[in-house]
């Protein structure tokens, strides 16, 4: 069964995409995003377009460089330290913390922590089960 391909306006565009009507009618101007422009100013946007602009939508959390090279590539099971600690579930300075202390293994990248998912992983679950073993 084929989806319809609704035209939004420029409002409903931006709060289908979860960005701002300026950040939209930006993507817009710079050509990343096709649409219609009538007379009186307004634009008609297919859900398509839009699609097609998230697939190629630069997102900073996915893509960390260095020296040119892109590091935190979807599938390179690697993550920075807002992910590992999201994927802990402590709080980023909680992170830092067993980082200082050498519990944690990670690797530099100029200045930012690159860990493992690998190692996350284990290290969460080792953190919880010993979370649960102090509290009785």
């Amino acid at each position: 069964m084929n989806e319809i391909d609704y035209e939004m306006t420029l409002s409903q565009a931006s709060e289908y995409m979860g960005i701002t009507r300026q950040a939209m009618y930006v993507a817009i101007l710079n050509g990343r995003v096709e649409c219609k422009q009538f007379e009186n100013g307004r634009y008609s946007i297919k859900r398509s377009a839009l699609e097609k602009y998230k697939a190629s939508k630069y997102d900073r959390r996915l893509t960390f460089r260095h020296n040119g090279e892109q590091i935190l590539k979807p599938g390179s099971g690697l993550v920075n330290t807002a992910m590992a600690a999201n994927i802990i579930g402590i709080p980023t300075q909680a992170l830092y913390y067993f980082v200082r202390k050498g519990a944690l293994p990670y690797e530099l990248a100029g200045k930012q922590y690159i860990f493992r998912l690998r190692d996350i992983e284990a290290f969460a679950q080792e953190y919880w089960k010993k979370e649960q073993e102090a509290m009785g």
